[in-house]
């Protein structure tokens, strides 16, 4: 709703104090004219304390500013940023017969097959970790940094930066040159258990402030998928359920579930200390480098990122563009290439190989595919909703984008993703404040797509004023599936103070980017929709009905919203945010309080004081309390008698009446919110 909306539900919060006091002082000066006369005692005068305040319930913070439940739905498509090949999108066309060339050229045109440059890499494993375990199943190999060397006996050799070996007399611990490296012979080495093929190099880290390398199409990739997230119980038809890594950052598939990685800076591109230190130096730790054939890396790679049970040519596929991958995003540093995590690719070792996806990587062996002579960046994600994303609209920043990066259709993910279409996905309104740090209370959230078929950036508009995110920021926010999405809101919106019984209130609303929306009210057997509550061609609406008892109402969308099929024209531009068939979509409840209407006035021989509530039935044999504020401030009240309501509503105390100012207070009985009379106040002259 926009700030006339705003507005206008502020001047309804104005006018239910203002037509309570009206009341309050009409009922209190015919009060005053019943009771006036004179006496030996003096005139007793008998005036409301105030009509600011009319109910005890009442007292808020701001009572001008509305009471709302803003609900947000994101609809979306696709898994992941969306540049490049679509994993998913290799599974289906592999299901189709093409082959794994055919398959890299759909999604990478213009590139071509050649030989990779390197054939070993070295793959960062640990960093500025305080102590580390080598150890292997037959004896191994340990080479200082002068150059000598050792042989260890089968088993695992603890490390801290100290550097120490069991290399001294009777194997006791002896600092030695750094950085250490590691040798297998007949078993393979291991890095806390976890067994790697190659060496491993262990040195030193210096103490620095790190700096993460550069990517090479010199732009960070968007945030994608979101920590925890877990594929739908039931995929397409014919689609293995694969499970999707905890904060990715090439949002890829993976054959099994993978812990979240620690979000720590990249280290600092530089050398180690000096060939030949010995002992504690000033450092951050232990760094370990795994320097492995570029083969067998991508067999500890390959079966992370898609399963092994997908066809060859999926398999292939995916060990070129992770074989180009690799080679396109070495880090520039002296001491490592890779890292072992999603800021490269996730390789996990030994313990990732499948025979399946080792086949794959060798019937593929050193190819990669080349752009102009260079090693093409392969960016690849899970799905990519029915249509890639082009590097330039992706990285707008960058003047040259790799041309082989385009956006076109791609009918073989709308087809096999189960991840093409998901949502919506509902997102209370604080829960966005807090995660974009928005300042004042969300009131909308739209997004601008330009005419394209992404959204390019998203507007949230707050009782503070505009606040523009790109979409890549909402996504990460958020933990969004991908950055193509759409927005919907249902927002109901009141008066802060409460309504006394039989009275009207007005409620305001926004619908957008549903059909079919309509306000409900809460029933003893459920919900009922309120006829004559529809929201104009701007989505809002302005609902006013009456109210004997606190409720409850909400705004729903009905099922049966169709859904364009991913890929189609109008999935490309989507309008609406689709529930699944047969599932409602609704938004926050707004709850109204209402407050019976509460008479109190003295007795003409000021022995006591009697009143009546409205309505009668819901407050009898309530018990009501009668308090007392001497000070004349109006803030100093205490409880000085009790009454109980009878059923016809009325109540009575009996106490002597002394000059001040007196309320009934009643709680929250029977459906109804606490309320309380207005003051009234007694002065007798002397």
């Amino acid at each position: 709703m926009d700030f006339t909306s705003l507005n206008r539900m502020r001047s309804v919060g104005r006018g239910a104090p203002l037509l309570a006091a009206l009341t309050a002082a009409v009922a209190v000066a015919a009060a005053v004219a019943a009771l006036a006369w004179a006496g030996a005692a003096g005139a007793m005068v008998i005036a409301p304390e105030s009509a600011k305040s009319p109910c005890l319930s009442c007292q808020v913070d701001d009572p001008e500013a509305p009471v709302a439940t803003t609900m947000v739905f994101v609809s979306g498509h696709g898994y992941g940023h969306g540049v490049g090949m679509s994993q998913y999108g290799a599974y289906g066309m592999a299901r189709a017969g093409n082959s794994f060339d055919r398959i890299l050229g759909f999604y990478y045109p213009g590139t071509e097959l050649g030989k990779a440059p390197v054939a070993v890499v070295r793959v960062l494993l640990a960093d500025a970790a305080p102590s580390v375990s080598i150890s292997s199943a037959a004896p191994f190999a340990a080479i200082d940094g002068t150059g000598r060397r050792w042989t260890l006996p089968a088993g695992a050799v603890a490390l801290d930066t100290t550097l120490s070996l069991p290399v001294g007399e009777g194997a006791a611990l002896q600092p030695v040159a750094g950085p250490i490296v590691f040798k297998a012979t007949s078993a393979a080495l291991a890095l806390g258990g976890k067994r790697f093929r190659g060496s491993l190099k262990v040195g030193l880290m210096p103490q620095a402030p790190p700096t993460p390398t550069v990517s090479a199409i010199l732009a960070p990739l968007p945030a994608t998928a979101p920590g925890g997230s877990t594929p739908p119980a039931s995929p397409a038809a014919g689609v293995p359920a694969v499970t999707t890594p905890a904060t990715t950052t090439a949002a890829r598939i993976t054959a099994a579930t993978t812990t979240a990685a620690t979000t720590v800076p990249a280290p600092v591109p530089g050398a180690l200390p000096p060939v030949g230190t010995v002992g504690p130096v000033a450092v951050g730790g232990l760094r370990v480098v795994n320097r492995v054939g570029l083969e067998a890396y991508l067999a500890g790679v390959v079966a992370r990122e898609v399963p092994a049970s997908w066809p060859a040519a999926a398999l292939q596929a995916q060990a070129v563009a992770a074989r180009s991958y690799a080679l396109a995003h070495r880090a520039v540093d002296e001491s490592f290439d890779l890292y072992a995590d999603e800021r490269s690719q996730v390789y996990g070792g030994i313990a990732a190989e499948h025979p399946a996806a080792t086949a794959a990587v060798r019937a593929t062996a050193a190819s990669v595919l080349l752009y102009a002579g260079r090693v093409a960046d392969t960016l690849f994600s899970a799905s990519n909703g029915g249509r890639t994303m082009s590097a330039a609209e992706a990285y707008p920043g960058n003047p040259d984008p790799p041309p082989y990066l385009v956006a076109r259709d791609d009918p073989y993910d709308a087809a096999a993703s189960p991840f093409a279409s998901w949502g919506p996905v509902a997102v209370p309104a604080a829960t966005i404040e807090a995660a974009l740090g928005l300042p004042g209370t969300l009131v909308d959230l739209t997004v601008d797509s330009s005419g394209s078929a992404r959204p390019t950036q998203v507007l949230a508009i707050t009782s503070s004023g505009q606040v523009r995110i790109t979409p890549a920021r909402l996504r990460a926010a958020l933990g969004l599936r991908s950055s193509w999405f759409d927005i919907g809101v249902l927002s109901l919106a009141r008066p802060s103070l409460p309504v006394s019984s039989g009275g009207k209130v007005t409620l305001n609303g926004l619908v957008r980017g549903f059909a079919n929306a309509q306000l409900e009210q809460r029933t003893a057997t459920g919900w009922a929709p309120l006829a004559g509550a529809l929201p104009g061609v701007d989505g809002q609406f302005s609902f006013t009905t009456k109210v004997l008892a606190s409720s409850d109402f909400r705004l729903s969308s009905g099922p049966g919203l169709g859904s364009p099929a991913a890929g189609s024209a109008a999935a490309a531009t989507p309008t609406a945010v689709t529930p699944a068939a047969g599932s409602p979509v609704t938004g926050g409840i707004l709850s109204v309080p209402v407050s019976p209407r509460v008479k109190l006035l003295p007795a003409l021989d000021l022995t006591g004081l009697s009143g009546v509530l409205k309505p009668a039935v819901a407050a009898g044999g309530s018990v009501i309390e009668i308090q007392f504020d001497g000070s004349g401030t109006g803030t100093s009240w205490s409880p000085v008698a009790t009454a109980t309501v009878g059923a016809d509503g009325s109540f009575s105390a009996t106490l002597p009446v002394l000059g001040g100012s007196y309320r009934a207070v009643l709680p929250s009985v029977s459906g109804l919110a606490a309320a309380s009379s207005t003051p009234v106040r007694i002065t007798i002259p002397s």
